[in-house]
């Protein structure tokens, strides 16, 4: 290789360097990865839809955890969003609760919210008085259980429109899992990068070989 392909080469890579540089955001999305302190910390601030993101891709990996299924189960009930699934995200957290990990005793009264809002008013006031029994009388009564109870029986309290939440798609729980991919793919290095840039990043890889070869 001569001076001049040399030259050639090196302003390649430099011109590489500062694109990629002058786009932090690129690389941070690139290392971001999901976690659970980070789908926690949206959940306590009342982000639920953050929360919901994190938790539905959380779920990606580890599609039998109970307990990502009741927080993703809540945050669409509390976004009023999908009951149907979030019935689906809690009656399955309350199913494997028992041969992986416990799950807060609210799993039911977040169920009968879930089941209320779709309209099911009898599985909804069975799923209260599951957790009026299983929490106790003063927690029933700070969760206003009665006062749900009641709306049951005079048919009210279903959701009239659901809205979608703009999150990353969650596993939904009669999807048959063995077929399910449980990784997201890898996401490519010149991804969001201006039109053009695609070829000075493989020049630039052609340079690299090429000197690690003379070295």
């Amino acid at each position: 290789m001569g001076p001049g392909s040399r030259h050639t080469g090196m302003m390649v890579l430099i011109t590489v360097t500062l694109i990629l540089s002058s786009q932090p955001s690129f690389t941070q999305d690139i290392l971001k990865k999901p976690s659970r302190q980070a789908a926690m910390e949206a959940f306590n601030r009342g982000d639920y839809e953050n929360a919901c993101r994190e938790f539905g891709t959380l779920l990606q990996s580890y599609p039998k955890d109970p307990l990502y299924k009741y927080y993703t189960g809540v945050c669409l009930v509390k976004l009023n969003s999908e009951p149907g699934k979030a019935s689906a995200y809690l009656q399955d957290a309350i199913g494997g609760s028992l041969d992986i990990k416990s799950i807060p005793d609210d799993a039911w009264f977040w169920l009968g919210r879930s089941q209320q809002m779709e309209g099911k008013y009898t599985d909804a006031v069975k799923s209260y008085k599951v957790f009026a029994d299983k929490a106790g009388r003063k927690a029933a009564r700070t969760y206003d259980v009665d006062g749900f109870i009641e709306e049951c029986n005079q048919g009210t309290g279903k959701l009239a429109v659901s809205k979608a939440v703009p999150a990353v798609e969650v596993i939904p729980a009669e999807v048959d899992k063995n077929k399910i991919q449980t990784s997201r793919p890898q996401a490519q290095v010149h991804q969001g990068l201006p039109a053009g840039n695609d070829k000075l990043l493989a020049e630039a890889m052609t340079y690299q070989v090429k000197a690690d070869s003379l070295n």
